[in-house]
């Protein structure tokens, strides 16, 4: 019969009558051992040993130092591949699956004493198409067609298109090279787009927190009034650090956020020189050995005094 699966075992096992050194040597598989094999393949596929046959088989030692054994229950171990299929004499094809054939073949070939200390295990189960289905599969293959978006239609490509696998295969990594451009390009964009909120962020909390009015409860600062002028121009090295620097005049009254180094970073409240105000809102950083702490805080104009409980926190420093 024509074998319907190509299957392949390897194998560990002591010499026996069935399989002895010098049947591994010449890749022999007598009479006997193809008896076995056939028992374990009729289990295997639930039919009686007349309706299978075992076909193409082959011997491999997985050791060159088999032509040297002599003892005759020397350990073997080797490969073994054969054919198998149904015999004329079946009505119906055998339909086998990898896992539920190797466990039933295993299991009624070690009830033989040949292979009853044996370790085996299946490395290949291949069913082999006749010609008639590789034939229908071509032609199925061929004629198949798939929907694309938009609704055109698209046949696959026939099995000798060898030119267009490549260039699907070039398609696909440009198209893949594409979307990881893509990402990056939007993961940094992302990026410096968050930076950039960052550092607005801290402008618009100083310029964005609510006063008092009516009798809402003040929010706790900490306030200086500059003692001795500052401009930008008394910062000779750094030109950046310097744009980022405040103006202050003697009797500004600034609210301080942070420090460290020698220099806070505040804004500008209130001018000694303008009850008004300078315009918009400022922000920066002055030197710390130009303002002094305030112990009140004026409200309106200088001559005012907060007498509220919650009033702003005031911190008492004395410059040397």
């Amino acid at each position: 019969c024509e074998p319907a699966y190509n299957v392949s075992f390897t194998i560990a096992v002591y010499a026996s009558p069935e399989l002895t050194v010098q049947d591994l040597h010449f890749g022999n598989v007598s009479a006997k051992l193809l008896n076995l094999l056939r028992l374990g393949v009729a289990a295997a596929a639930g039919r009686s040993p007349l309706e299978v046959a075992v076909t193409v088989t082959k011997l491999a030692s997985m050791s060159a130092e088999v032509a040297n054994l002599t003892a005759s229950t020397a350990l073997l171990s080797f490969d073994l591949d054969f054919g198998l299929c149904a015999s004329n004499g079946s009505s119906e094809p055998l339909s086998l699956e990898a896992g539920d054939f190797e466990f039933a073949f295993k299991v009624e070939v070690q009830n033989y004493a040949a292979f009853r200390l044996a370790a085996m295990g299946l490395i290949s189960f291949d069913p082999i198409l006749s010609g008639s289905d590789q034939a229908d599969n071509a032609s199925q293959a061929e004629g198949y067609a798939f929907l694309l978006p938009g609704g055109s239609v698209a046949a696959a490509p026939s099995q000798n298109s060898g030119g267009d696998s490549t260039g699907a295969v070039i398609g696909f990594a440009l198209g893949a090279a594409a979307l990881m451009l893509a990402v990056g390009g939007g993961v940094g964009a992302w990026a410096w787009h968050r930076r950039r909120r960052k550092v607005e962020a801290e402008e618009d909390v100083l310029a964005s927190r609510p006063s008092a009015e009516g009798g809402d409860t003040l929010e706790q600062v900490v306030l200086a009034k500059c003692a001795c002028s500052f401009s930008p121009l008394d910062v000779e090295d750094d030109k950046v650090f310097r744009e980022s620097c405040l103006e202050l005049q003697e009797g500004d009254i600034v609210e301080v956020v942070a420090g460290g180094g020698g220099w806070f970073y505040g804004r500008i409240l209130s001018s000694g020189t303008d009850s008004e105000g300078r315009g918009p809102v400022r922000v920066g950083y002055f030197p710390e050995n130009r303002v002094s702490w305030v112990g009140q805080i004026p409200v309106g104009n200088s001559s005012s005094q907060v007498t509220s409980p919650e009033q702003h926190l005031l911190v008492s420093v004395e410059h040397g």
